[in-house]
């Protein structure tokens, strides 16, 4: 087996991800998944994104995103805290966004092709993978015969 070929190492970035506390959640598969974003941006910005995120997700329905994407913040919406980790959802939902700016994000491609992404949030060590417009999180074997990603 060959080794990867580190792409990034100890980048900065903010990072938003879905939260999901419990196993009912009405967020997809292919939502949940880590967004990667400038570093630069201002905690307002990142607010923003994870609105508009929020809102086009399918936890909402579209005339409800409408509605709050024409407003700033939304009625029933966790209030945006400040700083390095913002939190974004509805009250009282175990579903919500959160952000992390973090300054070990690492990006590594193997001989297949397959990119293993790394950072460390508030919590642990995150480690997600991307092959072929695929995400999947955790520790996930490559099938060589059949060139897909799937759970070990």
């Amino acid at each position: 087996m060959a080794a990867s070929t580190v792409i990034l190492r100890n980048r900065a970035a903010w990072i938003v991800e879905w939260c999901v506390q419990g196993g009912n959640s009405a967020i997809e598969k292919f939502e949940s998944r880590p967004y990667i974003l400038p570093y630069r941006w201002k905690a307002e910005r990142i607010v923003d994104f994870m609105r508009c995120l929020y809102l086009n997700s399918s936890l909402v329905t579209p005339s409800e995103a409408v509605i709050g994407l024409n407003k700033r913040q939304p009625e029933g919406m966790l209030p945006p805290s400040n700083g390095q980790s913002l939190i974004y959802g509805e009250c009282g939902n175990r579903t919500f966004l959160f952000s992390n700016r973090v300054k070990d994000l690492n990006i590594e491609r193997d001989e297949y092709g397959r990119f293993a992404v790394t950072w460390t949030n508030h919590f642990s060590k995150q480690r997600w993978f991307w092959k072929e417009g695929h995400w999947i999180q955790g520790y996930e074997k490559f099938k060589t015969g059949t060139q897909h990603l799937s759970a070990s």
